[in-house]
């Protein structure tokens, strides 16, 4: 049994191979070189480790002289430490951790761009240092595959840019290799036999008016005063305005508006409804996710894949207990198979035109954002999948809104606008305030400095563009 060989789906050897030569092409090509010649100076000189800059050196260096695995080899054959392959999994793991350890040593803002880069480089030649290995029984099946998702993952959301390219499609090869292995089944449809959907508000004509269903405790409560308050009024609506319009009617005057049928032509309006489409494209992928809203005290944040995540959201996450919320996250450059699925709108070309962050925001219903608002940045509310209830307050009205005065977080309220305190706040009553509740295939309009709550009505998808 020691010398039997271990299976792959395309061959003894096929994923591992396709692996060290990814990484191996890389170096040897143009782009590569680059990478890690500004890498190896910008750590010798620029950050003054030149005992790091040699140990990238002497990894690199071996992993380029690395034969691709063999087409078959014995389970669990032993290797000498001394072997180049031992060494440059040696070298690669040391290059990994002091990276990692960088990264996490003071600010993160502050954090030198070629630690970043070295995280990310670094990982493409640990795990290509693992492939050039023989493998373990253990390592069998989805198992290994999964883990280097997992690897890949990190490298996206903690390294640097230079790699990034090596990354994606490292991480393109392990989902293709884990999801060719694994049969477990993805979330089911939110309209499975047996459970209870969470229902969204009901809305009129022009969505000027929501209430909860009584009958549904799944319905999120809005805040006090939604929709019933003289000093609510609803936001304007326009049927996908032209781009003249848009600037002179909204965009200049900073006013908000509902932009619909902007986005028909979306895939995502179709696809995304589908769970089990969204656990295809990106459920072994592990994202960053919310355990309730930044200000609370509970508040925290933990690693899990998307499949996950999407068990949470349509498998009872919207009722009772924690919720968890893919919130302001730039899914798309994580999952690039889900850009495919969106446009930027033409509206974002509009001022200087330079689109800032496009981010994702992924959950169950009743996940909420507290008041607050963004960087002097447009912004462009995209709802794909479920409602959203939002109000806005403009700029004028901030003395009312008691932003904190100091600290992180200067651009957020102090109030809670689900349990207001009339006492602590007063002049919250009077302030103004306008409101909608936006669903697939509309498009909210915030402009700079405006504030804005924003509270989940239903299981819910969207996509925010921030530009000039």
């Amino acid at each position: 049994m020691s010398d039997q060989a271990v299976p792959d789906a395309e061959g003894p050897a096929a994923g591992r191979a396709s692996m060290l030569s990814a990484v191996q092409q890389y170096l040897a090509g143009p782009e590569g070189r680059a990478v890690y010649d500004a890498l190896h100076s910008g750590i010798a000189e620029t950050l003054g480790e030149p005992v790091v800059a040699d140990i990238l050196q002497r990894c690199v260096a071996l992993l380029c002289e690395l034969p691709p695995p063999a087409a078959s080899f014995p389970a669990d054959a032993p290797v000498p430490p001394t072997s180049p392959e031992s060494r440059a999994m040696t070298y690669a793991d040391v290059l990994c951790e002091y990276a990692h350890q960088r990264l996490h040593t003071g600010q993160w803002s502050t954090v030198a761009e070629q630690w970043r880069d070295l995280f990310s480089l670094a990982t493409c030649l640990k795990l290509a240092a693992w492939c050039a290995l023989p493998p373990r029984r253990q390592d069998e099946g989805a198992g290994p595959w999964t883990a280097m998702l997992k690897e890949c993952d990190m490298a996206t959301m903690l390294g640097g840019p230079a790699a990034r390219p090596l990354v994606d499609r490292l991480a393109a090869t392990a989902q293709d290799r884990a999801a060719a292995h694994t049969s477990e089944p993805g979330p089911a449809s939110e309209t499975s036999a047996g459970r209870k959907r969470p229902r969204s508000p009901d809305l009129d004509e022009a969505g000027g008016a929501a209430r909860a269903d009584d009958d549904d405790d799944d319905a999120p409560a809005l805040p006090p005063g939604s929709f019933d308050s003289a000093r609510g009024s609803p936001v304007p609506a326009a049927p996908a305005p032209s781009l003249e319009t848009f600037l002179t009617a909204y965009m200049a005057p900073g006013v908000p508006v509902v932009i619909r049928g902007a986005m028909d032509h979306w895939p995502a309006l179709t696809r995304w409804r589908d769970p089990s489409y969204l656990d295809g494209v990106a459920g072994l992928r592990t994202v960053p996710v919310e355990r309730g809203n930044y200000m609370s005290e509970t508040f925290a944040t933990r690693l899990m894949p998307v499949r996950d995540l999407l068990r949470h959201i349509h498998g009872g996450g919207a009722g009772g207990g924690e919720k968890l919320y893919l919130a302001q996250y730039t899914l798309f450059d994580h999952v690039p198979a889900l850009a495919r699925d969106v446009a930027t709108p033409d509206y974002c070309s509009l001022g200087e035109g330079e689109v800032r962050a496009v981010n994702a925001w992924l959950g169950p219903g009743g996940t909420v954002t507290p008041l607050h608002y963004d960087p002097p940045f447009h912004n462009l509310l995209c709802q794909v999948v479920g409602r959203k209830y939002v109000r806005l307050y403009s700029p004028d009205q901030s003395d009312a809104l008691y932003p904190h005065p100091s600290g992180l977080h200067t651009n957020t309220s102090r109030v809670d606008l689900d349990r207001p305190d009339a006492g602590e706040f007063p002049l919250l009553s009077g302030a103004s305030f306008q409101e909608c509740v936006i669903g697939p295939g509309e498009m909210l309009y915030v402009p700079p400095k405006w504030w804005h709550y924003v509270r989940s009505l239903s299981p819910s998808f969207s996509v925010s563009y921030w530009w000039d």
